[in-house]
């Protein structure tokens, strides 16, 4: 599978998404600076909020001009209407996304895009995960959501809308969960109350 191919495409895929799908753009805030979120982006699963998420595995990671960029392969599902069922040759969807850290401007860039059902209904979304002047961590979707199933594509677009925008929901309290238990702090903040060991060793 080119992975790479999907995601290119799919940077592109805005050019015609008002033709026949469903385009959506959100802004929300997470209650927790940019720092603590970018520390615990790539550890959040599993946790309560995020049953839907089956597994998740890196596919390629480097740091190039100090962004660190990182595609993984994710495996999710979700509980489908009955209706929906008939359709669905597998209840479970592979994801493919492709994230960029940037420590030094301090933003979080996510291309995602499925690998299968696509005919069914295929979901590409955009986010930015930026610091906000008041401490907390603002994030920016763009996302297309589209069926190619001819007769029931609205039905297929509108459901399609509603899971995405429940599923926001869902990250938003995963990532409050995973900071509650874990507790990030800026490295400035943290006391580690280290022993004096300038003596220890003979110049």
């Amino acid at each position: 599978m080119n992975y790479w191919h999907c995601l290119c495409s799919f940077k592109n895929c805005f050019l015609d998404c008002f033709v026949g799908m469903k385009f959506i753009e959100t802004s929300s805030s997470i209650n927790h600076s940019w720092f603590n979120i970018s520390s615990v982006f790539f550890c959040r699963y599993p946790n309560p909020y995020s049953k839907h998420v089956l597994s998740e595995d890196v596919i390629s990671r480097k740091l190039e001009n100090n962004i660190l960029k990182t595609i993984r392969l994710q495996s999710k599902t979700n509980d489908a209407p009955n209706w929906l069922k008939r359709f669905l040759p597998s209840s479970t969807a592979y994801i493919v996304e492709e994230s960029h850290v940037d420590l030094k401007t301090g933003v979080i860039m996510t291309y995602t895009t499925n690998l299968n059902l696509k005919t069914l209904l295929q979901v590409d979304e955009k986010a930015f995960f930026f610091k906000s002047p008041d401490g907390s961590t603002k994030v920016n979707r763009q996302a297309c959501i589209r069926s190619n199933l001819f007769g029931l594509c609205h039905a297929f677009e509108s459901f399609g809308l509603k899971r995405y925008c429940s599923n926001i929901s869902k990250m938003e309290k995963s990532f409050d969960y995973v900071l509650k238990i874990k507790s990030p702090q800026p490295i400035s903040h943290l006391n580690y109350n280290l022993p004096d060991i300038s003596n220890a060793f003979p110049v």
